[in-house]
């Protein structure tokens, strides 16, 4: 997996202020066991070339969010959750990151899947956003 594409997903975190809703941040694989809640989770799933040309090479990069949420007694989790996928995924999907044309110059960002889940930690939820990056990269 590319770290531009991760690099790029930070800064669309930032550029969008993210952080203030999703007080325990952005965390790459898994996050450290003191993160508040809500955070985000960046997982790479998968990496493979789709394509060439003669003068670039077509890249796609699956990339699952993950956001964590702790229900609290009189809420209902799963409207709370998505709720936090709604607003994660509007930044997201069909977003332009910005990564150097050199390291593979990205067309296109499109959400691919989500379901929620209950985590085995007790009263924790987490929502899966699923999504393909696709890049151009000169060869």
């Amino acid at each position: 997996m590319s770290v531009r594409v991760f690099e790029a997903i930070v800064s669309l975190w930032d550029a969008n202020s993210l952080g203030d809703t999703f007080g325990g941040g952005i965390h790459f694989r898994k996050a450290p066991a003191s993160t508040s809640f809500p955070y985000v989770v960046m997982v790479p799933v998968s990496a493979a070339r789709s394509g060439r040309t003669s003068a670039s090479k077509y890249i796609d990069q699956r990339v699952q969010l993950s956001v964590f949420y702790k229900a609290a007694d009189s809420v209902d989790p799963v409207s709370q959750l998505g709720t936090l996928m709604r607003t994660l995924d509007a930044v997201m999907d069909d977003a332009e990151l910005s990564i150097p044309a050199s390291e593979g110059h990205v067309f296109s960002l499109d959400a691919e899947s989500e379901m929620v889940h209950e985590d085995p930690a007790p009263d924790v939820y987490h929502g899966t956003l699923n999504y393909m990056v696709r890049r151009r990269k000169p060869s």
